[in-house]
C-alpha cells in the first residue's frame, strides 16, 4: 500500500501520536471500550472523535506539515473502528448502504454519512434495537476466538461477541460492497 519508506515512517508516527493521545484521553474520561461492548453515549464519542481530529492536526503542525487539514470523515471512524470498535467505517461501502439502509429504518434510525449528533445519536439507536443485531446475527456468525493468558501462563481461548458498532461495520460492509458491486 505505501510506496515509499518517508511515506510509511510518517504514517506510522501519525498513527502513533494518535493512539496515545487517544488512549489518554479515554483513560482520564473513564471510557473503556471493552467493558462497554463499543456502546458508548453520543458525549463520549464526540470526546474520542476530537482527540482523532486534534492530535492529527497537532502531529501534522508540529511536523511542519505545508498544508495541516482536518482528518477525513472516514480516517476519523476507520481510527476508532480499528482501535476501539465504537464506530462502523465511514467509508465508501457505509456511504453505498445508507440509503437502502434509510428507506428500512425507523426513523430514530436514520443514518447520513457526516459525524454529527444526530447520526451518532442514531448509530446508537441501530446499536441497541434487539430487531436490528437479531438481523444482523443471523448474516454474521457475531463472536471472534480470543486468547488470554491467566496466571500460570496457560493460555485458554473463547469465543467473545463482537461489540455492537463492529456487527455494523461489517453488516455496512458487505451491504455497501453489493452496492457498489451492481452499479459497477
Amino acid at each position: 500500500m505505501y510506496r515509499n519508506a518517508v511515506l510509511q515512517t510518517l504514517n506510522r508516527r501519525l498513527f502513533s501520536a494518535i493512539l496515545k493521545k487517544l488512549f489518554e484521553a479515554a483513560r482520564n474520561a473513564h471510557i473503556d471500550p471493552y467493558t462497554s461492548k463499543g456502546v458508548f453515549s453520543v458525549h463520549q464519542l464526540r470526546v474520542l472523535i476530537e482527540v482523532v481530529k486534534d492530535s492529527y492536526q497537532t502531529f501534522l503542525i508540529d511536523s511542519d506539515y505545508p498544508k495541516p487539514s482536518s482528518p477525513s470523515v472516514t480516517l476519523i471512524s476507520k481510527v476508532l473502528m480499528g482501535v476501539m470498535g465504537v464506530l462502523p467505517a465511514f467509508d465508501t461501502c457505509f456511504r453505498a448502504a445508507i440509503p437502502v439502509f434509510n428507506t428500512k429504518a425507523p426513523e430514530s434510525c436514520r443514518l447520513s454519512d457526516k459525524l454529527n449528533d444526530a447520526t451518532l445519536t442514531s448509530l446508537l439507536n441501530v446499536a441497541q434495537d434487539i430487531n436490528v443485531l437479531n438481523y444482523i446475527k443471523t448474516k454474521f456468525n457475531g463472536v471472534v476466538e480470543v486468547s488470554e493468558k491467566d496466571e500460570n501462563g496457560h493460555i485458554t481461548k473463547q469465543l467473545v461477541p463482537y461489540p455492537s458498532m463492529r456487527l455494523l461495520d461489517l453488516y455496512f460492509w458487505v451491504y455497501g460492497l453489493k452496492t457498489n458491486t451492481a452499479e459497477n
